[in-house]
């Protein structure tokens, strides 16, 4: 392949060749620890998601928890440490994922809010009776999607500086990496651009006040779960294994639903919501609701280890788990991640396995 050195790089970066690909395979190839450090940097950039952010923020940006610390996080903290799985270019040679302690100061947090917008939006859930009005559930809805596009942002920035990894490699190589890349950026892109979608159409219910827009099924427990989560994302499939929606169509808008798993008050919840248009998301509560309330519990687990990974746990839970359900549950985060085989259409469906023990003392929901 001859290029001449002025001519535009055959990789599609807008770069001339001189200054893109030329002799990469004589430079010094990356390492992964760079990469990871890009990672944590780009995850680590302090904004303001509030609507009118600017002017009216506080002096000082914070590490919002999107689990409650406070009656959250402290009913399964052992010394003041959770458990949880962390994914990084570590994992990828690691025999066995195992988690690991999370002090609950930095469990679930990021830094997405100042000081005066956190505490004014959030009020509701922090320090008011948990009741499960419309505003409550609208704003679980609205940190957990807030979470995402924080972290979709700082993978999408990362992602750029991963095309460098193709450093010391054989042209041929260069050019698979370059072509990968093409389609996971695509999918970024993608991803990113319906988050930031769903996220200008929530603050403007949020400015408005305007809470019933947001559906929602919420399962309550008599104790305080074992497991706390707070995510957002996209199924493919429901719970009897039936298709919802390909992921892969990136000009088609994918639908969202969120899941917040909390205790309160000595009892728990699981709070599943998603914007009134996402009807996908919908038709994923219907296959949930057909399901047995003494499985609910567990259906719920492969929920939150497939399809999310802001996930954190008792260490008395974890260590009592039989090693069938810990095998099943390292399984799920890795597909999940990308990192092992992808999901089949039963993912969701019931394996037969009891994760945990938690009571279902009732269901209610806005379909």
């Amino acid at each position: 392949m001859k290029i001449g050195r002025n001519n535009p790089c055959w990789c599609g970066s807008g770069l001339k060749y001189k200054k893109c690909h030329l002799d990469r395979e004589r430079e010094k190839p990356l390492k992964l620890w760079e990469i990871q450090e890009k990672l944590m940097e780009s995850f680590s950039s302090k904004i303001c998601l509030h609507p009118v952010a600017g002017k009216e923020c506080g002096k000082k940006i914070i590490k919002a928890h999107t689990v409650q610390k406070n009656g959250g996080l402290n009913y399964i903290a052992k010394d003041g440490h959770v458990l949880g799985f962390k994914l990084n270019m570590k994992t990828f040679g690691q025999d066995e994922l195992s988690p690991v302690p999370i002090g609950v100061n930095s469990a679930s947090t990021f830094s997405g809010f100042c000081n005066v917008h956190d505490n004014e939006v959030f009020a509701p859930i922090e320090k008011s009776e948990i009741v499960f009005l419309r505003e409550q559930i609208f704003l679980f809805t609205y940190r957990a999607l807030c979470r995402e596009l924080y972290f979709k942002v700082g993978h999408r920035k990362v992602l750029d500086h991963v095309r460098l990894a193709d450093k010391g490699r054989p042209v041929p190589d260069q050019m698979f990496v370059q072509w990968h890349l093409d389609g996971v950026i695509e999918g970024a892109d993608a991803g990113l651009r319906d988050l930031q979608g769903y996220k200008k159409r929530l603050d403007a219910q949020l400015s408005s006040k305007t809470y019933d827009q947001v559906d929602y099924c919420v399962i309550e427990f008599k104790a305080p779960p074992t497991i706390m989560c707070a995510g957002g994302f996209n199924t493919e499939y429901d719970f009897q294994g039936n298709t919802l929606q390909l992921l892969g169509d990136v000009d088609t808008a994918v639908d969202l639903i969120t899941c917040s798993l909390i205790g309160y008050e000595d009892k728990g919840a699981a709070i599943l919501a998603w914007p009134a248009e996402c009807m996908f998301a919908r038709k994923l509560v219907e296959s949930f609701l057909k399901i047995d309330p003494a499985r609910m519990p567990d259906a719920l687990v492969r929920l939150v280890f497939e399809c999310s990974e802001n996930v954190f746990f008792s260490e008395s839970w974890w260590c009592d788990l039989p090693k069938p359900a810990k095998d099943s549950i390292r399984s799920r985060i890795l597909s999940g991640a990308g990192m092992a085989v992808p999901r089949g259409s039963n993912c969701l469906t019931d394996d037969g396995i009891q994760y945990v023990g938690w009571e279902v003392v009732g269901v209610r929901h806005s379909l």
